[in-house]
């Protein structure tokens, strides 16, 4: 909990277009080996971790298994100290929207220059997508991009995604200011609130849901595992090792799997799977009112919240 209160917030962008907040390329420029492409770009002043950076890119036909797209932050281009990096394989490349994600735990300090490059990984051809730049009235002003190592013409479509500093108490407060603790039922969540005993408000409100009855209860009597042959359970058993990037996590994909084999089989290891993967997607997608990241359609959290929104409007 404590670290998917400290969101990622959106650091350094490049301008973006349109009400769907997409990446306005202006050119489009190969990745290939012998010509990394790079960006300096400067940390804000509550920075403390580079935690994703994401650009456009596309991938292109090209693009195989075994080959890969890495990023990885330095403390200058010149390349003297190596900050972290990371990895999509041909496996996580995505279609059909051009932005990709380098998730990054990357140590810095605030108002601070760096520099990440993106460089072919593999044993391919040598190439394998498409970066988006842009070169209309130097769209970063802080930074620079580079091409083969060399000063370049534009800018990358590029975001920066950062944590600050970990401060778990003003965190939880944070949290709780938000929700009514004014409700019947909340009376032992907000004394301990009051008191700053965190460790009793979560406990409390834990076994408030827990205990919620009727129309919005979270626990129904039906839902009790009733073990039988469950075809739910092959579909699970296939997804076991994949992570959140790997699965269907908006509506009803992951969850019905893993939910469905849980309840037809009774086996734990299919809620402990769908409880991982749900984490690790809301540390990877913060509400975008708190993080200014998204908001538009095309983001797993915000797309799963406009599908929500569309089915109640549509009731």
């Amino acid at each position: 909990m404590d670290q998917i209160l400290n969101y990622m917030f959106l650091d350094q962008t490049v301008p973006m277009k349109g009400t769907e907040q997409a990446f306005d390329s202006q050119r489009i420029i190969r990745i290939a080996r012998e010509t990394p492409i790079g960006q300096t770009f400067v940390t804000g002043p509550e920075t403390a971790i580079v935690a994703r950076v994401r650009v456009f890119l596309a991938p292109t036909d090209d693009w195989q298994p075994g080959e890969a797209a890495e990023l990885t932050i330095w403390d200058s281009p010149e390349k003297k100290t190596r900050l972290g990096s990371s990895i999509i394989p041909y496996e996580n490349r995505r279609l059909g929207f051009p932005q990709a994600d380098w998730y990054l735990s990357a140590d810095v300090a605030p108002n601070t220059s760096y520099y990440f490059e993106i460089t072919y990984a593999g044993d391919g051809d040598g190439k394998q997508g498409l970066i988006g730049v842009m070169f209309k009235n130097d769209a970063y002003k802080p930074g620079q991009g580079y091409l083969a190592g060399q000063k370049a013409d534009f800018d990358l479509c590029f975001q920066v995604h950062s944590r600050g500093e970990p401060d778990r108490i003003g965190n939880l407060k944070r949290m709780f200011s938000r929700l009514d603790l004014g409700r019947r039922g909340l009376g032992d969540v907000k004394k301990a609130v009051a008191q700053e005993d965190f460790e009793t408000a979560i406990a409390e409100s834990v076994a408030y849901f827990e205990g919620r009855k009727g129309k919005y209860a979270i626990i129904r009597a039906a839902d009790v595992p009733k073990p039988q042959r469950s075809d739910w359970a092959s579909k699970a058993d296939a997804l076991m090792d994949a992570d959140w990037r790997h699965v269907d996590m908006e509506d009803f994909g992951a969850k019905k799997i893993f939910c469905h084999a849980y309840l037809d089989t009774g086996d734990e290891k299919y809620a402990k799977k769908i409880n991982e993967l749900m984490i690790e997607w809301l540390m990877s997608s913060p509400p975008p009112s708190e993080s200014h990241i998204g908001g538009h359609i095309f983001d797993n959290m915000w797309s799963l919240l406009h599908n929500v929104v569309s089915r109640a409007v549509a009731a």
